[in-house]
């Protein structure tokens, strides 16, 4: 059964927080939690959040993750090794320097690796893809027709590489990656902006623009 995609945007920052649903189920899902206050008040009453997953560390990216986790506690996070050190250290992941340090540790922080699949609803798996660049633990997550790519590509941007363990030999090779992975007509659901297609993308001069140091 497909699933239903709602965008909930982060004011300051334009960073996307992305809500997971399906028809004729209670679960729900995050990518990021940058912007989790008004997406889960978009829940009906039944509906519970089962998990989110994260595809950095940066502020604006994690900011609401202890309002969710107040209110679900039992909510898995999943996470590249280096997002769940990072989310111990609140200058590590940037919401330091925005005036509201976050930090997060925790039984529910799951660490993931390239290819790992994670079950969703009853019968769906969202595939877990590295792509590092942006920063050394960013992760890409793939459900049905739809890849999140969080900050490791966004529709015709250079990717930044100038913050903490940015490298822009890896982006370009994460850049790479997903453009073997997506088919003809899947959707980009990026960190930043609104979603596009494979097809949308010119990927020739994409790939030769260096990216930002």
């Amino acid at each position: 059964m497909s699933i239903s995609i709602h965008r909930f945007i982060k004011s300051e920052e334009k960073a996307n927080t992305y809500l997971i649903s399906q028809m004729g189920s209670n679960k729900v899902y995050l990518i990021d939690a940058g912007n989790t206050k008004l997406a889960l008040e978009s829940l009906k009453t039944e509906q519970a959040l089962e998990a989110i997953f994260l595809t950095h560390d940066h502020y604006d990216h994690i900011a609401d993750i202890h309002h969710a986790i107040n209110r679900f506690p039992n909510c898995m996070i999943y996470c590249s090794s280096y997002t769940q050190k990072a989310l111990a250290d609140s200058k590590q992941n940037l919401s330091f320097y925005h005036g509201t340090p976050v930090t997060f540790v925790g039984p529910q922080l799951k660490r993931v690796k390239d290819q790992q699949l994670i079950p969703i609803f009853d019968n769906d798996h969202i595939e877990v893809i590295e792509t590092p660049g942006h920063t050394e633990g960013s992760l890409s997550f793939k459900c049905q027709n739809n890849l999140f790519t969080g900050d490791a590509l966004i529709p015709n941007l250079q990717v930044v590489t100038k913050l903490r363990t940015g490298n822009k030999i890896q982006a370009r090779e994460s850049i790479q990656k997903i453009k073997k992975i997506l088919k003809r007509q899947e959707v980009i659901w990026a960190g930043h902006g609104d979603s596009f297609t494979k097809e949308q993308v010119n990927w020739e001069n994409y790939l030769t623009l260096a990216p930002k140091e």
